[in-house]
């Protein structure tokens, strides 16, 4: 599950204000590690960035993930975002949606839920896009770190499986001599 715990947007770019405000939301949220996408600025909001992220949260880190986006941003953001939210795998905090609401009765068009219902495969398809594209970022990064762990998960317990059927097959061989040093598996007894 994916946890979507605070939303915003900032139309002052690079200023002071803009980046006191995110490093702000990352040290009230507690954030381990945050991400700047690589195409905005060329890395220089990165740059920009972490050292106010720094003076304010000494926990949050900035990760070494670079992603560099391509391709058509609405086909890119709705390949992200339909198979999570399509397997209910994304929760929305209720105060994100709160704040949401208010946003839409004055600027809609930057309303991540507008942004939502109304992105399609379809180039300029919304005015603003800028809060959906974030969170499309933020579910990508995790999506590569959780099938990764899948991985790695997946493989641990094929070692064991075939540790387990080694031992067994070594019972079955040498019953109630089998010693668990006469067999070696990947460096290891088994």
């Amino acid at each position: 599950m994916l946890f979507l715990v605070d939303v915003g947007g900032y139309k002052d770019g690079f200023a002071e204000p803009t980046l006191r405000g995110i490093a702000g939301a990352i040290a009230r949220h507690k954030v381990n590690y945050w991400v700047a996408e690589k195409n905005y600025g060329g890395g220089m909001f990165d740059q920009l960035l972490t050292p106010i992220v720094r003076s304010l949260c000494k926990a949050a880190q900035d990760t070494e993930w670079k992603a560099w986006s391509t391709g058509a941003k609405e086909w890119r953001i709705l390949d992200t975002l339909e198979p999570v939210i399509q397997n209910h795998r994304l929760v929305v905090d209720r105060r994100v949606v709160e704040k949401d609401l208010i946003l839409q009765q004055d600027k809609g068009s930057y309303s991540l839920i507008q942004q939502m219902t109304r992105m399609a495969r379809m180039k300029g398809c919304l005015p603003h896009d800028d809060r959906l594209e974030a969170v499309a970022g933020a579910v990508r990064y995790w999506m590569e770190r959780m099938a990764r762990d899948t991985e790695k998960v997946l493989i641990t317990h094929k070692e064991k499986q075939l540790d387990e059927e080694l031992r067994s097959f070594g019972e079955g061989i040498m019953p109630g001599r089998f010693n668990n040093e006469f067999i070696m598996w990947k460096d290891r007894p088994i």
